[in-house]
């Protein structure tokens, strides 16, 4: 699907012979795939992953180890009695073999490596999945990401530099045995691979329309307009070129665009309403969009393509949750109400009642304003009809009692 000869997107540019068209496919879950590229081939890495992976399986399926584990706590300086039966349990070994592990002077340096390694690429798969993320913002955070992680590559981050540069023999009380090289060279390695295969698997964030997408980040503006006078020309030259068949047959004259992105560079310098880093294109679009109408569609062009397809992904899950509530019973028309719904509704939590409560409690209003309902007999003449048969039907209640 995304191969770069015969992938999905290849054969739409053949096909459709539009060269400029681009795919984003997957973005957040290429930094997974793109971590598990670099460790595939490392051995301390494996080993890493699995001490991980048993130190949780020995508590999460022995409900006997985490409750002894909550004992220790009480009972740590004691010294077990090596006559004890539960010294020479199976348990105890694995626990004595996790414990050799963890004191193991490389395989410590290896764990606070990942702590800086993993909350880079956190950062990054986070921004990668909020909603109101621009291509731009990927193409620049991408860049950010591997000059850190280059920077791993000759300095140790904040999590190992604790671990080197403190005693070389003892870490939180504790004597790590084993001090080597192996670190260094798993360290070269790990990151060596990793930021490779991070610009393999983003290599289709190198196009000439995506590289240039820079200019739409207000944040990458220069703060001062004088001896900046052409940033962003080249950018823009670069764009109208690119996208000149699209422009055309959306009727934008995409000539125009340079001289209107100097135009409107002047307009937001000179004005200095506010800074240029806080303003947005919604903004200029109602302030200058007569002015610079070519140059702003090609803005539009640009923000239309999304950061990342978890918007694409969160809607299949939902189609598939909806279905199976419903037993696949929906109409077309049903369906589509039901994923507004859930797509495009306020989560819960962020639910302010503050306002709602005092309405409802001084007004009494109980249903929406306009609200008429039509169904069954609460229609406002049934309504009347039923308090009359209740009065008559008191009034002879009252007669029989008497």
């Amino acid at each position: 699907m995304t191969g770069c000869r015969n992938g999905l997107v290849a054969r739409l540019r053949r096909y459709l012979e539009k060269l400029e068209l681009e795919g984003i496919h997957y973005t957040a879950h290429k930094i997974e795939l793109t971590y598990k590229d670099a460790v595939k081939d490392v051995p301390l890495a494996k080993k890493v992953d699995l001490l991980l992976l048993g130190i949780y399986l020995f508590y999460e399926k022995s409900s006997l180890n985490r409750s002894m584990l909550k004992h220790a706590h009480d009972i740590c300086q004691q010294i077990q009695n090596p006559d004890d039966p539960a010294y020479h349990k199976d348990s105890f070994r694995k626990a004595k073999n996790y414990l050799l592990l963890l004191i193991s002077a490389d395989i410590a340096q290896y764990l606070h490596l990942l702590l800086d390694v993993v909350r880079c690429l956190g950062d990054l798969s986070e921004l990668f999945q909020h909603g109101q993320t621009n291509i731009s913002a990927i193409v620049n955070e991408l860049q950010t990401a591997v000059d850190v992680l280059n920077k791993y590559l000759t300095w140790p981050g904040p999590s190992p530099r604790r671990i080197m540069e403190s005693d070389t023999t003892m870490f939180q009380g504790e004597k790590l045995s084993g001090r080597s090289n192996t670190f260094k060279n798993v360290r070269y390695d790990m990151l060596t691979s990793l930021i490779s295969s991070l610009n393999k698997r983003f290599i289709d964030m190198a196009s000439t329309s995506l590289q240039n997408t820079w200019i739409l980040n207000f944040k990458l503006w220069p703060a001062e307009y004088s001896g900046n006078k052409n940033f962003g020309d080249s950018a823009v030259q670069a764009l109208a070129q690119a996208l000149e068949k699209t422009l055309m047959e959306a009727e934008v004259n995409p000539t125009l665009a340079e001289d209107e992105w100097t135009v409107l560079k002047s307009y937001n310098y000179k004005s200095k309403t506010s800074l240029v880093s806080r303003l947005s294109w919604q903004q200029i679009n109602q302030s200058y969009g007569e002015r610079c109408a070519s140059f702003l569609h090609l803005v539009d062009l640009q923000l239309s393509i999304p950061a990342s397809s978890a918007d694409i992904e969160c809607g299949f899950s939902q189609v598939k949750l909806i279905k199976t509530d419903w037993r696949s019973r929906l109409t077309d028309d049903h369906l589509t109400d039901l994923m507004v719904v859930q797509l495009q509704t306020v989560c819960v939590g962020n639910f302010n009642p503050d306002k709602a409560i005092p309405r409802f409690l001084t007004t009494g209003a109980r249903h929406v304003d306009g609200y008429t309902h039509t169904a069954g007999c609460s229609t406002v003449e049934d309504l009347d009809d039923n308090n009359e048969l209740n009065e008559e039907h008191v009034q002879e209640m009252l007669v029989q009692v008497q």
